[in-house]
């Protein structure tokens, strides 16, 4: 049970100083939605038609400028965020919220529940 504890203390940690939308020197390049309502299906280009799951969202081949917007209040149980995409110092990509309300969480993914094994990703 303390572990449990830890692990979902930690990614609220990790999501707490989530980057602003856009940063100045940055290229603007695509931002990826994903919400606990929406589908996998879908572009994920708007914040109306996101992405269901973060297994969608590390499967996405995001450039660098790209950024990842993962909606408030929303919670995935069980997923695993895998950021292996590689951005550029002048351009990283960026992981942030979007939306009003508390951060999201990740919490109880398969051994980790965020795994950086890219190259200037900005969280």
């Amino acid at each position: 049970m303390g572990r449990h504890i830890i692990r979902t203390f930690i990614v609220a940690l990790l999501l707490l100083p989530l980057a602003p939308m856009s940063s100045a020197g940055a290229s603007s390049g695509t931002t990826y939605h994903v919400s606990c309502r929406g589908w996998d299906t879908s572009t994920g280009k708007d914040s109306r038609w996101p992405w269901l799951t973060l297994e969608r969202a590390s499967n996405a081949a995001l450039q660098p400028g790209d950024t990842l917007a993962l909606e408030r209040w929303c919670v995935w149980d069980g997923e695993r965020l895998d950021a292996g995409w590689h951005g550029t110092p002048q351009n990283p990509i960026t992981i942030t919220a979007y939306g009003s309300g508390a951060n999201p969480v990740i919490r109880n993914g398969t051994y980790q529940n965020l795994k950086f094994t890219g190259s200037y990703v900005v969280a």
